[in-house]
């Protein structure tokens, strides 16, 4: 039996700065900093192409919707 838990979570409050502009990359890779390669991560409205390389070249594997 495997299960899933919430590991880090950043509560999103509104932009922090208001000339961010990959606010979802920012955010998904500040929440996976502490998790080490070879795990998967699920997204739905922060999925994007320049997201998947870059958690691909972190060791990591992305689900998302686009």
């Amino acid at each position: 039996f495997e299960s899933s838990y919430t590991f880090n979570v950043q509560v999103y409050t509104g932009q922090e700065r208001s000339t961010e502009k990959k606010l979802g990359t920012r955010v998904v890779m500040d929440v996976t900093s502490p998790v080490g390669s070879g795990y998967g991560i699920t997204t739905d409205f922060f999925t994007s192409i320049p997201l998947a390389q870059e958690v691909l070249r972190h060791g990591l594997t992305l689900t998302g919707t686009l």
